[in-house]
């Protein structure tokens, strides 16, 4: 990787930092263009990387796709090399079976079907939205990664609601905490309606996908 300054005047992306990094094999003339295919400008951008691998989690808006399915090179290209900086990676840690079930509830845990592995396809991208809004955002000029552009990546959409429905659910939950009118016979059926403990199960299964694939598997995560 590398520090990239040509955000120095905010001028590719004004919600960015002066300075990010970047693949170091990646012109800032890519960098740019990359900016101006996703949505707010939002570019991917690392946020957490191992110094000794290419174990990372990088973060990004939506690509400005569209129903005409437009491409970027320079975007492709960007995840390309995220992608192929695993071959500087450590192997990943052999996790004992009675360990990673342990840890994950799951018999096959490591294995490559267990994380969504798909070979030769080193970059994950975990899509938060579910796959329904991500396809109707293409209306709009926006959407998500076609992975036959982008070959060395694999998607999964995550299915966790937008911020308005994961506040409205939150808001229903204090409700019924609060309200003078629930009762010990209604609590119950009150915290099941406002969907709060699905947003959590969601949000914390896609918070383990993704811890689960960086430490154990060494791999990058957009």
């Amino acid at each position: 990787w590398r520090m990239c300054h040509i955000n120095s005047d905010f001028g590719v992306s004004p919600t960015y930092p002066r300075e990010f990094v970047v693949p170091a094999r990646l012109s800032d003339d890519d960098v740019a263009r990359a900016a101006a295919f996703r949505s707010e400008r939002r570019l991917p951008a690392l946020t957490w990387g191992s110094a000794t691998d290419a174990a990372s989690i990088w973060r990004c808006s939506q690509p400005k796709v569209g129903l005409q399915s437009n491409q970027s090179p320079a975007d492709e290209r960007f995840l390309y090399l995220i992608g192929q900086a695993v071959a500087t990676s450590r192997p990943p840690p052999n996790v004992g079976r009675e360990f990673g079930y342990v840890i994950s509830g799951d018999p096959d845990f490591g294995s490559d079907s267990s994380l969504g592995f798909v070979a030769g396809a080193p970059l994950r991208i975990l899509d938060l939205r579910p796959r329904s809004a991500a396809m109707a955002n293409k209306a709009s000029g926006y959407g998500y990664e076609n992975t036959t552009h982008y070959p060395t990546c694999s998607l999964t959409f995550c299915n966790i609601g937008n911020i308005h429905a994961v506040k409205e659910s939150s808001q229903r939950l204090i409700a019924a905490c609060t309200s003078p009118a629930a009762s010990d016979v209604n609590f119950a059926p009150l915290v099941e309606d406002s969907k709060w403990l699905s947003h959590v199960r969601l949000i914390l299964n896609a918070s383990w996908r993704c811890a689960a694939i960086v430490h154990f598997r060494r791999l990058p995560v957009l």
